[in-house]
């Protein structure tokens, strides 16, 4: 059951679809009849945005990124939900915004997308390799390795490189054994540049020709 703590500026029906009123803050409870168990979470309605229905959805991902073209956001399914697969999320429908799988392989991980939107890169928790998907042909495209089968690496973290698809960054690391790091690596259409650097979690700066990386280790 939904409950608005200001229906006036807020409400939301049985299915928690929420209608904005007025400008104003309120705090909508989800509560479970059972148990009695609830959350809640607290939702602002703006001057300048025009009231509707927004939807609050639950998809259960190892890592999810967001098109900076067309706002999708793309979710990485781990197997005990979808074997092997992606999905997309339209963040403005009120229908069905939830798209199908797309078979990527097992146990897909940490995703990077290309700024034009073209291109998501996927890492896997149980293959050292990076797949790429084509948003435009919806399935995948190529992929290459991270190391042989029996020594690999796998994605800790990955970027794509600003203006440049067919390029990505991919902070390394292995299966096991601590410091886990192996290496941040550029990868220009699966070929590895020369030289590598360190760094868990990786971001390109204002150029591309800048790349920070921070270790967690």
């Amino acid at each position: 059951m939904w409950t608005s703590s200001a229906p006036l500026i807020a409400t939301t029906d049985a299915n928690g679809r929420v209608s904005g009123v007025v400008p104003g803050t309120a705090v909508l409870t989800a509560t479970e009849t059972e148990s009695g168990k609830s959350a809640s979470i607290t939702v602002t309605v703006r001057a300048f945005a025009t009231a509707g229905a927004y939807y609050f959805r639950t998809v259960t991902t190892n890592d999810i990124i967001v098109d900076p073209v067309t706002s999708t956001v793309y979710g990485s399914i781990p197997g005990i939900v979808t074997v092997g697969s992606i999905r997309t999320i339209n963040p403005y429908s009120t229908s069905n915004p939830t798209g199908p799988p797309v078979f990527v392989g097992s146990e897909p991980g940490k995703l990077g997308i290309s700024d034009d939107g073209r291109y998501v890169y996927i890492g896997f928790d149980n293959a050292p390799k990076i797949v790429r998907y084509n948003s435009v042909t919806r399935t995948t495209d190529g992929e290459f390795p991270l190391g042989s089968a029996a020594a690999g690496f796998f994605a800790e973290d990955i970027e794509v490189v600003p203006g440049s698809p067919d390029s990505v960054a991919v902070s390394r690391r292995t299966s096991s054994g601590s410091p886990r790091g192996a290496g941040v690596f550029i990868y220009d259409n699966g070929v590895p540049r020369p030289r590598g650097a360190g760094g868990n979690v990786i971001t390109f700066g204002a150029s591309p020709s800048r790349l920070y990386g921070y270790n967690s280790e």
